[in-house]
């Protein structure tokens, strides 16, 4: 005859078992209401504005800034005749312009036919599609990970009154709980040497004859740029 199998039971103190039921529940929404969780830490302690001032410059001599001198890498002089809008790459110093107006058709607003543009650099990867028109240039900027901005180069290359103009465009706000850095790339304006800041999540800007348009999602910096065949005074909305 075969043995019957014996069965074994263990009993659990209902306090224990409705103990672990509670933190399957709290382990579910948790799970469930993450994201909104976080963000309401992350909003906890309210928001804080980021600023870079007091930076010295280390120029010994202002003729060899990088932006308004004479040295042999400032890029941002063949561009200035052409009077184009573009991106510099802080930390590298990679001059990004962009091809925008200067045709019958972009007077006109007309797109037309457009051109891909792939590019990389040591801090940078880009995508540029712009109308063979000029009407519109549309630009996609991909930093690395963990890219932080490299002040002592800044501060060696750039005069004192240039460096003010750059430090100006990397403030920017975050919440206190947030873990948020100042990208290293800023627009600038080749006719008058002005810079924009590429700080915030969402901005529109007015620059001369043209709309530009930015926003920011992590790592990745998208403008457009529109062609206005217009010049009024430069107006910047967040």
């Amino acid at each position: 005859m075969r043995e019957r199998e014996k069965k074994s039971y263990y009993r659990i103190r209902p306090g224990v078992f409705w103990g672990m039921i509670g933190s399957m529940i709290l382990l579910i929404l948790g799970f469930a209401f993450k994201d909104r969780i976080y963000e309401e830490w992350i909003q906890s302690k309210g928001m804080e504005k980021i600023i870079f001032a007091g930076i010295n410059s280390k120029l010994e001599r202002d003729e060899e800034c990088y932006l308004c001198g004479e040295n042999d890498y400032n890029l941002t002089r063949e561009y200035q005749n052409a009077e184009k809008i573009g991106v510099i790459s802080l930390n590298d110093w990679y001059v990004l312009d962009f091809p925008v107006g200067g045709s019958r058709e972009a007077e006109n607003g007309e797109y037309g036919a457009s051109c891909l543009l792939l590019g990389k650099t040591g801090e940078m990867r880009y995508s540029m599609r712009s109308s063979f028109s000029g009407a519109k240039t549309s630009v996609e900027i991909m930093l690395p990970d963990k890219c932080k901005l490299k002040m002592e180069p800044v501060r060696e290359h750039l005069c004192q009154s240039c460096l003010d103009k750059v430090s100006a465009s990397l403030e920017f706000q975050k919440w206190k709980n947030e873990n948020k850095e100042a990208i290293p790339i800023c627009l600038v304006d080749f006719k008058t040497l002005d810079i924009y800041s590429l700080q915030e999540w969402s901005k529109s800007c007015k620059i001369r004859n043209c709309l530009v348009e930015m926003n920011r999602e992590g790592n990745k910096t998208t403008i457009n740029l529109y062609f206005l065949n217009t010049e009024d005074p430069c107006m910047c909305e967040e």
